[in-house]
């Protein structure tokens, strides 16, 4: 199964939150490896930098985090994927286009959608239910996490 992950669901192996543990447990259920673009690397490594600005976290975290991220690369549990991200942006100004106006998405997780779309996953895993409803509005099938989204 081929499963593109949003940024919310990535972080959550990263840093704990509600469903951590629930989505820990089904990635190793389901022998997962996890798909990441520069894109997602940028989010992630966004996010735990303004962890760090409001003082949620300490700089040791930050660094323990960064180290995490570079091993479990290196150690194929993230794999990296290449998109064509001039396609990906067409087709997220199409999305846009057809979706914005009835679901009111954001303009990163339009990318999101797309990117999913254009790198031919079959599946999509976030947290938010505005991207869902347009994951699932653009034929793209739901993981099937209890309580995502």
């Amino acid at each position: 199964m081929k499963v593109y992950f949003d940024t919310s669901a990535l972080i959550k192996l990263y840093y704990p939150e509600a469903e951590s543990e629930t989505l820990a447990a089904w990635i190793r259920e389901n022998n997962i490896a996890i798909p990441v673009s520069p894109f997602h690397e940028l989010e992630l490594r966004n996010a735990f930098a303004l962890k760090l600005f409001r003082n949620e976290i300490t700089q040791d975290q930050f660094e323990t985090f960064l180290d995490c991220l570079a091993q479990d690369k290196r150690d194929g549990v993230l794999t990296t994927v290449h998109l064509n991200f001039s396609d990906v942006f067409l087709s997220a100004a199409d999305l846009s286009r057809r979706h914005t106006g009835a679901l009111g998405c954001r303009s990163l997780d339009i990318i999101h959608v797309a990117s999913a779309i254009e790198g031919k996953f079959e599946c999509f895993l976030s947290y938010d239910h505005r991207q869902n409803a347009l994951a699932e509005n653009s034929g793209l099938e739901m993981a099937g996490i209890e309580s995502a989204g």
